[in-house]
């Protein structure tokens, strides 16, 4: 008897092109983007055990075959997946299964820069100040720099795709001879480095980071709809060019619950 159960490609091909396809998610808004239908294929998916816990995805070339998309459509997915704590990419062991529910925290997995500046392009920024200052004892150690000189504060709230609140509070230091990377924090869609390199002219070739725990002030726990002194996970960015200046420096306060960082490293 012949059977007419179609196979993994088949199915997510269909899938595919039907999220594709589908018509507007209200009047006036975009098609759902191709990623993003993917991501939410998988994560049913996962949701229905077909990719079990502590299994592995097929290799990324199998999926762009299934479902017939690019290498950079499917990673966009991935992403999604993995900032969502479904995923972990491994290097040599692919992509593994960790839980199939979302655990409603994010997960940023970084094993090379390019990580990094993915993850800070797939997150949205609402700007709440924009304004010169000049550096008083509270920012010298943050921006390595003396009192009193100039920097430009920028006061925003980061948002994830499938979060419902905002799951950061964010300060971002521009030093006060790149007036042009003022607007870093609404770039668009262009990536932090691409935007940065355009702006200075110079390549960005390190990126420091330190992290930290600290109790949430007022207005940060407000903004983040969490109580004043609430336990708060930090990640201090240095960004620095070719020449060794730090053009950029931000830090990122997360409530501890909605922050995971995970890092591996290899040996060559």
């Amino acid at each position: 008897m012949r059977d007419d159960k179609p196979d993994g490609r088949t199915r997510h091909a269909a899938l595919a092109r039907a999220h594709s396809s589908a018509p507007a998610r209200s009047a006036g808004s975009t098609r759902t983007p191709r990623y993003e239908a993917i991501f939410r294929t998988l994560a049913d998916d996962i949701a229905a055990g077909r990719y079990p816990v502590g299994g592995k995805l097929p290799p990324e070339l199998d999926l762009c075959s299934m479902f017939d998309a690019s290498r950079h459509t499917l990673r966009e997915a991935i992403r999604l997946l993995t900032e969502q704590g479904l995923l972990a990419r491994r290097p040599g062991a692919g992509t593994v299964v960790l839980r199939r529910k979302h655990s409603g925290s994010f997960t940023q997995q970084i094993s090379a820069l390019p990580d990094l500046l993915a993850y800070v392009k797939n997150a949205r920024l609402q700007v709440l100040e924009a304004r010169d200052i000049q550096v008083g004892p509270g920012d010298v150690e943050l921006l390595r720099s003396k009192r009193g000189q100039a920097w430009h504060r920028l006061v925003a709230l980061k948002h994830l795709r499938g979060a419902r609140h905002p799951v950061a509070y964010v300060l971002a230091y521009v030093h006060r001879e790149h007036p042009a990377l003022r607007g870093v924090l609404d770039r668009g869609g262009a990536a932090l480095h691409d935007f940065i390199e355009d702006k200075i002219g110079e390549r960005i070739v390190t990126v420091e980071q330190e992290f930290s725990a600290k109790p949430l002030k007022s207005q940060e726990a407000k903004a983040l709809g969490v109580k004043p002194n609430h336990a708060g996970f930090v990640i201090v960015r240095r960004y620095l060019s070719a020449s060794g200046a730090t053009v950029l420096v931000s830090s990122t306060i997360f409530p501890y619950k909605l922050m995971k960082y995970s890092m591996t490293l290899s040996m060559d």
